[in-house]
């Protein structure tokens, strides 16, 4: 049986005192749509479509839902719906080598992170263990952060709170002493809140009419989550 650890955590005068950021991984960190946009211009080279390249892009960033869908149906769809000369394995076998292989980051999205160091790092994601992992691996996010939770490995999704207060037992932290940054504004802020945390939201996706905007901060880059949590703890930090 599982047991949860009653937490202890310090408090400072403006409250609780900061021990860890969480970033979610697609379209915080890592950038999706370059990956989605190489994998889908590699296609198009191998296959002979009937349509401009450029549209068959633009399509496939669309089916992709930045990664809302999940990615095996898109693979599926793919094969199914274009005159590919592939299996669904096939395109698997693609995307694995033109995305998972060679990830962009967002260009902040290193430097945030070593500025951030002197706390403890985590990575909460949904997606597979073989995609994430891969990614996060091959763009040397594991070296710059302390823990990873992946839905696909733990069996639980954001926004469950279950697997916020995993990564919180991996970090050794309590989830009040979190801040969770992510672009979602359903997985990353609703969820981080609904377990405790602080939340920043990277405005890359559009707010849904019927959410609440329950956030502590909001930032349009990576690189500014540093200030804002340099302000709540009234850190000095060298630039």
């Amino acid at each position: 049986m599982l047991v949860r650890r009653r937490w202890a955590f310090a408090v400072t005068g403006g409250g609780v005192k900061i021990e860890a950021v969480l970033f979610d991984l697609d379209e915080t960190l890592h950038a999706r749509a370059p990956s989605i946009v190489r994998f889908a211009r590699w296609l198009y080279a191998e296959a002979s479509l009937d349509m401009p390249e450029a549209e068959f892009v633009a399509t496939v960033l669309k089916r992709d839902e930045r990664g809302r869908r999940p990615t095996e149906g898109l693979y599926t769809w793919l094969a199914t719906h274009f005159d590919l000369g592939k299996t669904a394995g096939e395109v698997v076998d693609a995307y694995r080598m033109t995305a998972w292989d060679r990830p962009v980051l967002y260009p902040d999205a290193r430097e945030t992170l070593r500025r951030l160091r002197a706390l403890r790092l985590g990575i909460v994601t949904n997606g597979g263990e073989l995609s994430q992992t891969a990614k996060i691996a091959n763009s040397g996010l594991d070296a710059l952060t302390d823990a990873v939770a992946i839905s696909g490995v733990l069996g639980m999704r954001k926004p469950d709170p279950a697997i916020f207060n995993e990564i919180c037992d991996r970090l050794g932290v309590a989830p009040a002493c979190c801040v969770m940054v992510g672009d979602s504004p359903e997985l990353d802020v609703a969820g981080g809140r609904n377990a405790g945390m602080r939340t920043i939201w990277v405005e890359r996706a559009t707010w849904p009419p019927g959410l609440a905007r329950d956030y502590d901060a909001s930032v349009t880059r990576v690189a500014e989550v540093v200030q804002v949590v340099e302000r709540w703890e009234g850190m000095t930090r060298a630039p």
